[in-house]
């Protein structure tokens, strides 16, 4: 098998596009969830994290089939709290 980066944005036949309402959420402000699925395919896994800002960060997973990994915007990029 080869691997090609132009291949993960090249969909197969049988691909079905991710329901990013499901595989791909914002949990709270500056935070994202995205759902992994033993079905999904890398290329969708690819296309959803293409679409986080690039200013987060890989804070933690958890799951035992379907995986959840969390992501937050980068320390430099959180509003400070008030007072």
């Amino acid at each position: 098998m080869t691997t090609d980066t132009a291949d993960a944005d090249r969909p197969s036949d049988d691909a079905q596009p991710p329901n990013s309402g499901e595989s791909l959420f914002p949990a709270a402000a500056g935070e994202w969830v995205v759902t992994l699925t033993p079905s999904m395919r890398p290329a969708e896994l690819i296309r959803m994290l293409r679409t986080l800002p690039e200013a987060v960060e890989f804070v933690e997973a958890f799951g035992d089939v379907d995986l959840f990994l969390i992501f937050c915007l980068a320390l430099s990029q959180r509003a400070a709290p008030p007072g």
